[in-house]
This record gives C-alpha cells, structure tokens and sequence, in this order.
C-alpha cells in the first residue's frame, strides 16, 4: 500500500505556499519537546512531562499505539499538576483547577466550561473511550496508529498551550509588580 502524503498549496500575497500535513505535525511536537527540554533544564519538576511525552513517542514508533496514548495523557496531565501545584488529581479536577487559577484567558466569546469540556478534556476523553487505560474488557478494541498520532500531537499542543499561557501571566505578573 503506498503512503499518502497530505500536501496542500495555496496562493497568498502573489506566491505559492506548500502545506505540508506531516512537516507541520513534526514541527508542533518538536517545538514542544523543545520547550518541555528548556522547561526540565530550568526547573526538574518538568521532568516526568518531558519524559513521557518522549515515551509516548516510542512506545507509537515500536506500535504500541495504548501505551502511546496512556503517556501522551500522562505528560498532559503532569503538566496540569504542576501548573495547579498539586501531586494528586485526575483530568476532570485538574482541568478545573487549572481554570481556576486563570491562566488560559479565554476569550469572552467561549464558556469557561465549554472551553473545558470540548477543548482541556479532549485527550482524556480519547484515552478514556480507547481502551488505553482502562482495559478493552471481553472485546479486544483495536486502536490505529492514526488515533496514538492523535493523541500525541494533542499532547503536544494541549501542553504548549498551557506552558506557554502559564509563562506569559508569570510574567506579566511581575511586570506589574
């Protein structure tokens, strides 16, 4: 079976511009990585986050696409816990309290709770209903290589958005003070 490449171009400001599917999803997950690396050189709490978004990386090359969804839902929520400042917690409650400490801004035109649901609770809810981490029970469920590739990319953006969202009020923060 041939592999399919998804290449788009589009005309903008009097020039042709190739989209690449595959160079952009490249580009998101080693922007993160690049990022959650600088983050664990600066503060060692960014470790676990770092370390299984790159085991969710592995464990989706060897082909096991559960385990490389469970560690893209691991990193993701390694990184609401420390954001939050707790050890403890699962995707519903983190979500929540990584509202409540207000570093998304979400804009006036979204509900803090939809934002939540469709948007922060989205990988949970893959890794959740794909059997990843809670067993497939009496039917075997098969996850696709495209769904673990999902699921990682969500890791990413979801972990860089929040990252980047956490840095920007940090800062904002003290440029106040």
């Amino acid at each position: 079976m041939a592999m399919v490449y998804l290449l788009k171009r589009i005309f903008h400001d009097d020039r042709f511009i190739k989209i690449d599917a595959k160079k952009f999803e490249l580009d998101v997950k080693e922007k993160t990585l690049a990022l959650m690396k600088e983050l664990k050189d600066c503060d060692a709490v960014f470790q676990a986050p770092f370390n299984e978004l790159t085991t969710a990386l592995e464990f989706w090359e060897k082909g096991s696409y559960a385990e490389a969804i469970s560690n893209a839902e691991k990193s993701y929520e390694s990184v609401l816990k420390i954001l939050c400042n707790v050890n403890r917690g699962n995707a519903d409650k983190l979500t929540k309290q990584v509202l409540e400490i207000n570093i998304c801004n979400i804009p006036e035109s979204m509900t803090t709770e939809g934002f939540r649901e469709k948007v922060l609770l989205s990988l949970p809810y893959v890794r959740n209903n794909s059997t990843a981490s809670h067993g497939s029970g009496k039917e075997v469920v098969e996850i696709t290589k495209e769904m673990a590739n999902l699921s990682i990319n969500m890791a990413a953006a979801l972990n860089t958005y929040l990252i980047e969202s956490y840095v920007r009020n940090v800062f904002s923060e003290k440029e106040d003070e």
